[in-house]
């Protein structure tokens, strides 16, 4: 979170309109939610274990997409996979996404 604010205030500085959410890493995200009592299974994983799983793979393919790693060679079946997982859960949490107006607490993770 250290480095998220850091970001967060570089980037006010600048005049940049942003909120911190924003400038939170994928692994951050998933730390939040894991903290959050039973949003896993709202956001449609059977387990907490399932779910860190999941983030686990798309870390790992962001982490190759950003330097340059192959993520084609042998790996077509499973980042099929993943890619399904993928907007499974962005469909999931778009659902629970309050609607203007409402004063719910928003999940940080768009």
């Amino acid at each position: 979170m250290a480095d998220a604010r850091r970001l967060f205030e570089k980037r006010r500085r600048k005049g940049n309109e942003t909120d911190l959410t924003d400038c939170l890493q994928l692994c951050d995200r998933a730390t939040i939610l894991k903290k959050r009592r039973g949003v896993f299974a709202e956001l449609g994983f059977d387990s907490n274990a399932k779910a860190e799983s999941f983030f686990s793979k798309f870390e790992d393919l962001r982490n190759a997409l950003a330097h340059s790693q192959d993520i084609v060679t042998n790996r077509w079946p499973g980042l099929a996979d993943l890619a399904i997982g993928v907007e499974r859960f962005l469909r999931a949490c778009e659902s629970r996404r309050p609607q203007s107006g409402r004063h719910e607490e928003r999940v940080a993770v768009y």
